[in-house]
């Protein structure tokens, strides 16, 4: 079953061709896998395994491939932007980071619209 346009086909596969062997590959996954492991021994010597609060895995996995499609589509993450991107002057990082920042400052507000009680589970007293 051909879904890509013939252009598209030849050329993608080609170009990804170069990424699917090879030590130097393995890498990331190497990386993830310590970021799991690591998260998951953490919360067990803590004791919060299973007991701290969070948000269906459901959402978590849609919020994961939001941000990842988010980062492809601004040319990088928000710490590459601001730290990297700022320090080279990127014209693309002078655009990014004040939208993240007026992206935050809008989700603040717009949560704190919908449900009071938010910010005092997180900041209790303020």
């Amino acid at each position: 079953l051909n879904v890509l346009p013939g252009d598209l086909r030849g050329g993608a596969a080609k170009h990804l061709e170069g990424f699917r062997l090879g030590a130097g590959n393995w890498w990331q996954v190497f990386y993830i896998s310590a970021a799991i492991l690591g998260a998951f021994g953490c919360s067990k010597i803590t004791g919060t395994y299973g007991v701290a609060r969070g948000v269906p895995v459901s959402h978590a996995v849609i919020g994961g491939f939001t941000m990842i499609w988010g980062s492809r589509m601004a040319s990088g993450c928000t710490s590459g932007h601001g730290l990297s991107g700022m320090a080279l002057l990127a014209i693309q990082s002078f655009v990014a980071v004040p939208a993240m920042f007026a992206g935050g400052i809008v989700t603040a507000f717009a949560m704190q619209a919908a449900d009071p009680s938010f910010t005092d589970s997180i900041l209790p007293g303020m």
